[in-house]
């Protein structure tokens, strides 16, 4: 093997074993719109560019998901994304008129909670509320106590019902919070509860939870072909359709399936060149201008004129091909310029100072 053919190995060894690898994320932005709309109209599941977002929304012990697209397998466990039954941070409108109103040694309420609060949380509000002097350095700062304050309240709410006659005395309770008073309650409920009574107890100073809004959400990740996918819904233990989507069918049996359809292959996270099969990878460009784009490496002799790449429309180029094993060095040639494939950062300048890629096929 001549030199130049070990300086090729040796260094696309290197890239691809050291070279960053870049992950395609969601922009947060458009999923705070999608929540947002969400708070209208739930419609599920969604197929966004990385994820199938299946959705759930109201009270339940347990939520899960199972269908053709994990081929009826261990169902996926949904999680609450909102509406959270927690406390957060941006739950407190008014901290300092909450400090107070804890301080208030008259009050039974702030008497109980106080003495449930952790040590390290007395700590940091003894230490906020003495002034600072020249020679004296603060150890916490204000979001140490929004922290550690949230995560105390939050274990407060998931024990025992915190209602007795004599601490809340004085107390105006909602007509829902008392309902739930009278009745015997499941452990998430008694959560709900619990964080009623302190929302309801410091009125001024914590915003009320939309407990009608509690999002339960799980995402697939993973490949998809292209075609019709039934799936149920398992909540608290039963099996459902689900009950925001509207396209359902009725098997032979009678049991009512939701379903979604993928007009294409569903890549979520897709890198190129892409391995399709056994050795055979999908490559893959988009330029809008683009007139014609064919691929060239190693594997065609740098022929630019034996692979043509097919055009898909909106831009979009694709071909696919069958590579022996080892490393291949490929590029475009887009209207006759070569250029580097922008999917792949493992790139390096050859002898003649292009730009090209390198590609390793596994055995």
């Amino acid at each position: 093997m001549s030199w130049k053919k070990w300086f090729v190995l040796l260094w696309g060894m290197w890239v691809l074993l050291w070279g960053q690898r870049t992950v395609l994320v969601d922009s947060q932005k458009k999923y705070e719109a999608l929540y947002q709309n969400m708070m209208l109209s739930v419609e599920s599941p969604i197929v966004t560019e990385n994820a199938i977002i299946f959705f759930f929304k109201g009270d339940a012990e347990s939520v899960s998901v199972s269908g053709d697209f994990n081929q009826w397998g261990k169902p996926l466990r949904m999680e609450i994304t909102r509406g959270s039954l927690f406390f957060t941070e941006e739950d407190i409108r008014d901290y300092v008129g909450f400090m107070n109103a804890l301080y208030d040694e008259k009050n039974q309420l702030s008497r109980y909670l106080m003495e449930k609060f952790s040590k390290k949380t007395h700590t940091i509000m003894r230490e906020l509320s003495i002034p600072l002097t020249k020679n004296k350095k603060q150890k916490y700062a204000f979001s140490d106590l929004k922290q550690s304050l949230i995560q105390d309240m939050n274990q407060i709410i998931q024990g025992p019902i915190l209602y007795n006659p004599v601490i809340f005395k004085g107390v105006k309770l909602s007509e829902e919070t008392q309902s739930m008073l009278s009745r015997s309650l499941k452990e998430k409920e008694r959560w709900i509860l619990n964080r009623r009574l302190i929302e309801e107890a410091y009125a001024d100073y914590i915003v009320p939870n939309n407990y009608q809004f509690i999002l339960w959400e799980v995402r697939w990740t993973n490949r998809l072909a292209p075609g019709r996918y039934r799936y149920r819904l398992m909540v608290d233990g039963v099996w459902i359709s689900d009950p925001y989507n509207t396209q359902k069918v009725v098997d032979m049996t009678g049991v009512e399936f939701s379903y979604f359809d993928l007009d294409r292959e569903f890549l979520p996270n897709v890198r190129y060149p892409l391995k399709v099969s056994n050795h055979v990878y999908r490559f893959y460009y988009k330029d809008d201008e683009a007139k014609t784009v064919s691929l060239v490496g190693d594997f065609n002799n740098w022929d630019p004129y034996s692979l043509p790449m097919v055009y898909k429309g909106a831009g979009e180029y694709e071909i696919e091909v069958k590579l022996r094993p080892g490393i291949h060095v490929y590029c475009f040639v887009v209207d006759g310029k070569w250029v580097p494939d922008p999917q792949n950062r493992y790139q390096y300048s050859d002898l003649a100072k292009n730009t090209v890629n390198l590609l390793w096929v596994e055995e």
